[in-house]
């Protein structure tokens, strides 16, 4: 196979993550992966990416996070061989262990993961803080099921202003402590909890996603509602059978289902409208042509009669086609008229009721507030052609404000006033 093929498949992955279409994204992928085995870590981490902060499934992203981690282990001959190629390993490498740290299932594993981070860069600073708080928490005696707990809620705020909206990083935590609910030993209390929080950011996610398929329009796919609501539902349930008088878990179950069922009719109404439109574009453009003309000649001879006009048929064809003309144009002014006029209500109705920052597209265009350099923010999605041309930086939790990393200073006040900081990666230069 080429390598074409394979930059070709990861330009088809990329594309589909951009419409919202994960689960076809992480098809491609893997098929990638049975074909491109050398690019486990990077395809492993793809997976991961879409899994754990776009869809809430832990779990899955985990496995794939030891698949990537295990062949890292095994193949550093292949690896070191080249040093640009040991450059983009260790970019994905510190991007991996930062991801599988909040999946950790002890104090133990996760210290592990964030000394792997700190292993490729020593002066990474993206764990320290947390990890710092954890070991704060097992020195007074807080179990890690709590601490776990602890750690989804920092994914998400009830403040609208506050809120960093990665709310697949703090499903998926609730949803590993579920499918893993023995290992976790809990009690009825802390079994409903769980189940509850997953409820909330779930719900939040694929009201997220389903905005994002909404307004991409025609990516209203009902394959991805069922794979991304299969397993919420599955978990769910089996709370259910245990704890069936939960009305607000009943609820989100509920509304799994009609979002389901939303989406069929979704689908079914997009295809109609797609071929309507392709069976009437002509007779938009003709029909109203059609009948200028009738009106014009028709006119032309009604005026002829009525002013004893001695014409014959090239006045009327000349003068019935000029008429004709005039009044399709009139009717096309009108036509566009309409249009803008519903192209700005549409606009501003999506202002209003479809934030950007609220969809969480792959990629956002921004700039530094300090010294108004670009930025493209990569929220968990790496292109292929940029492993190796990403840097740091910062985003204000309280305005949503970024720093460059030239610019950054995790001491600094905002514009805003606030000094707290949530870490993000930005490509240094677009590459196509």
């Amino acid at each position: 196979m080429k390598k074409n093929d394979f930059l070709v498949l990861c330009k088809k992955a990329e594309t589909e993550i951009a419409n919202y279409c994960f689960f076809a994204a992480i098809n491609t992928y893997k098929k990638a992966l049975e074909l491109y085995p050398q690019h486990t870590v990077f395809l492993s981490f793809q997976i991961g990416a879409i899994f754990q902060p776009q869809l809430g499934y832990g779990e899955d992203a985990k496995k794939y996070y030891l698949k990537a981690i295990e062949w890292n282990k095994k193949n550093q001959d292949f690896i070191t061989k080249k040093i640009e190629a040991r450059k983009q390993y260790d970019v994905i490498m510190a991007n991996v262990y930062e991801n599988i740290a909040s999946l950790s299932d002890s104090f133990d594993e996760m210290y592990l993961w964030a000394e792997k981070l700190w292993e490729i860069n020593e002066n990474e600073e993206i764990l320290r803080e947390n990890i710092e708080s954890t070991r704060e928490a097992q020195a007074r005696g807080v179990q890690w099921k709590q601490v776990y707990f602890d750690l989804a809620q920092l994914y998400w705020d009830a403040d609208p202003a506050k809120d960093p909206g990665l709310y697949g990083f703090g499903a998926s935590i609730y949803e590993r402590v579920l499918v893993n609910k023995d290992k976790y030993r809990l009690d009825r209390q802390m079994y409903s909890y769980c189940a509850n929080g997953y409820c909330s950011l779930m719900m939040l996610n694929i009201t997220r996603i389903n905005k994002g398929l909404v307004r991409k329009h025609k990516y209203l796919f009902k394959s991805e509602m069922e794979f991304i609501l299969r397993k919420p539902i599955h978990l769910l349930e089996k709370y259910l059978e245990i704890n069936p008088n939960d009305t607000r878990v009943k609820d989100s179950v509920q509304f799994f289902y009609e979002i389901q069922s939303l989406n069929d009719h979704s689908v079914r109404r997009e295809t109609a409208n797609i071929s309507a439109l392709n069976k009437n574009s002509k007779i938009r453009i003709v029909l109203p042509l059609i009948i200028s003309m009738f009106i014009a000649i028709t006119a032309t001879i009604e005026l002829s009669s009525q002013l004893n006009l001695n014409w014959n048929w090239i006045h009327f064809a000349v003068l019935g086609t000029i008429s004709g003309i005039i009044i399709y144009q009139i009717w096309l002014l009108i036509d566009k008229l309409i249009k803008y006029q519903s192209n700005i209500l549409t606009k501003y109705l999506g202002n209003n009721q479809i934030n950007d920052f609220d969809i969480g597209d792959s990629n956002l265009k921004t700039h530094c507030f300090i010294c108004n350099s670009s930025m493209t923010i990569l929220n968990g999605i790496i292109n292929i052609n940029q492993q190796n041309n990403i840097q740091g930086c910062f985003q204000c939790e309280n305005c949503g404000r970024f720093t460059c990393y030239e610019c950054s200073d995790v001491t600094q006040k905002c514009k805003c006033g606030a000094t707290d900081w949530v870490e993000k990666i930005y490509l240094l230069q677009e590459r196509i």
